[in-house]
C-alpha cells in the first residue's frame, strides 16, 4: 500500500465520518466553507459522496499504477 491509497482511504474516511457527525468542510471559491447538515441536507449528502467516492476511486487508481 502506497502513500496514495493512504491518503486516498483518509478522504473516504473523511466524507464518513462526516456523515456521522453532520459537518463537513468544502471548498467554497478560495476558501473553505462549513455544511452541515441541518442547514442544507441535499448539498451536504453531495459533498459527502463526492469525497467518499473520490477516495474510492483514487485507492483503486493508485493500485493499478503499480502495475
Amino acid at each position: 500500500m502506497d502513500l496514495l491509497q493512504i491518503l486516498s482511504l483518509g478522504l473516504a474516511g473523511y466524507g464518513g465520518w462526516g456523515l456521522v457527525t453532520g459537518r463537513v468542510y468544502a471548498k467554497d471559491g478560495i476558501s473553505s466553507r462549513l455544511i452541515e447538515k441541518t442547514g442544507q441536507p441535499t448539498y451536504f449528502l453531495i459533498v459527502c459522496l463526492c469525497y467518499i467516492g473520490v477516495g474510492i476511486l483514487l485507492y483503486f487508481a493508485a493500485g493499478q499504477r503499480g502495475g
